[in-house]
């Protein structure tokens, strides 16, 4: 089978996909991967986990730029447009420099439809028989009509809308994306929503089609268990969070500046206290502004012995000895893998915790901790007791919930 992956967004769909993709590889699927920008390293950095990966199960990847009408173009193309497009923060190197964000995207998106060749990205999906699709995310590049009518004149045998995640925050938030003005346009009829897990408001849920399909990164993680107490690195996962002064919505999953230095001042006093001889690794939400963060941490963290990650975390689990951080789905990941997950109680998880479901995972873990003072309780614990039966139990639960 031939099958096409529409990378709309940022690179957090890889977290859903790679092992996916590996296996399909595996059973001799012929498996084409189109980046939706015409530089692929404005949503994944060169020499990434996620590149690097998909150079090594040789992967043919494709930008926008390769279906430029002039070829040649593509080259210079690569080199003017060249940055994240979540790193807003950076500046470029060259004379672009001097002119606004907006105006480099609109000239992006501008000279990009002029030069988009109708008749080279047709032929690249030819006898595409499966679409892959991460829909949630905005499409803000160039090409998305084009993309839109190939889609909907092929006779493709399916259409698979992978998950935000292990989870959405809502019952039915993982439908919500397609009704966006802001996604991509494809149609539904031949479109299936992958769900990671099975959840009782499914049982008379009738709009969209959907199937259970797991998530196979937690397969991959509980088949790999690893060995923390080797490890050196404490991980924290990290969320977008305002640099101003300005407040944020209840609901919204973007930390406030003082909220996020309370967090920080935390983990630097637990540094000093537990971990100085540890190296901590910052894994980044991948809507952060990469530079913007490091700007940040060299201004409150008193050494260097750290690493920031921008891609996968996948690349990294085995090397962690114990993670500490508030809301993420990531934190899912971690205690699949076996490593000690610390989940700090926060604005974000009472959000989420008004899904009953969530509620009653999050809270059986055996390291959630309600606040900061249980938190440390619980580091403390760690260091100095046998905790291989809370790591079992919360991975039993793990097992329970999204193993199909």
């Amino acid at each position: 089978m031939k099958y096409k992956y529409l990378i709309i967004g940022n690179s957090s769909t890889f977290d859903t996909s790679l092992h996916y993709l590996l296996n399909l590889k595996k059973d001799n699927n012929d498996i084409e991967i189109l980046f939706c920008t015409g530089n692929k390293n404005q949503i994944i950095n060169k020499g990434s986990y996620i590149e690097n990966f998909l150079i090594t199960n040789n992967f043919d990847c494709y930008e926008l730029s390769d279906f430029f009408k002039i070829k040649k173009l593509k080259f210079v193309w690569k080199k003017i447009f060249s940055n994240n497009k979540f790193n807003y923060y950076k500046k470029n190197n060259n004379f672009l420099k001097y002119f606004p964000t907006s105006f480099l995207n609109f000239l992006e998106n501008f000279l990009g439809e002029l030069f988009l060749s109708d008749k080279k990205i047709n032929i690249f999906f030819k006898n595409t028989d499966y679409l892959l699709i991460d829909f949630r995310h905005k499409y803000e590049s160039f090409g998305k009509k084009k993309l839109e009518n190939i889609i909907k004149n092929n006779d493709l045998k399916n259409i698979f809308l992978l998950p935000h995640a292990c989870h959405y925050t809502r019952p039915f938030d993982e439908f919500k994306g397609i009704e966006s003005k802001k996604g991509i346009t494809i149609p539904l009829h031949k479109a299936t929503f992958w769900l990671p897990m099975h959840y009782d408001e499914l049982n008379n849920y009738k709009k969209f089609n959907y199937q259970i399909l797991g998530y196979p990164e937690i397969n991959n993680c509980i088949q790999n268990p690893i060995n923390y107490k080797s490890n050196n690195s404490i991980l924290i996962l990290v969320r977008n969070f305002k640099i101003d002064n300005s407040t944020t919505n209840n609901d919204s999953f973007v930390y406030e500046k003082k909220e996020n230095l309370i967090y920080f001042n935390f983990y630097l006093n637990m540094k000093k206290k537990y971990f100085s001889d540890k190296k901590f690794i910052f894994k980044l939400h991948p809507k952060i502004s990469e530079d913007l963060f490091i700007e940040f941490i060299d201004n409150i963290w008193p050494d260097k012995n750290y690493k920031i990650v921008y891609d996968s975390i996948f690349g990294y689990l085995d090397d962690i000895f114990l993670s500490i951080s508030t809301y993420s789905t990531l934190n899912v990941v971690t205690i699949s893998k076996k490593i000690p997950t610390i989940i700090i109680n926060c604005r974000f998880h009472q959000y989420v915790n008004k899904w009953l479901l969530m509620s009653k995972i999050y809270k059986q873990f055996n390291f959630f901790s309600n606040d900061l003072n249980t938190c440390e309780t619980n580091i403390n614990y760690i260091l100095n007791n046998d905790i291989s039966k809370q790591l079992n139990s919360d991975i039993n639960l793990v097992k329970k919930v999204w193993l199909t």
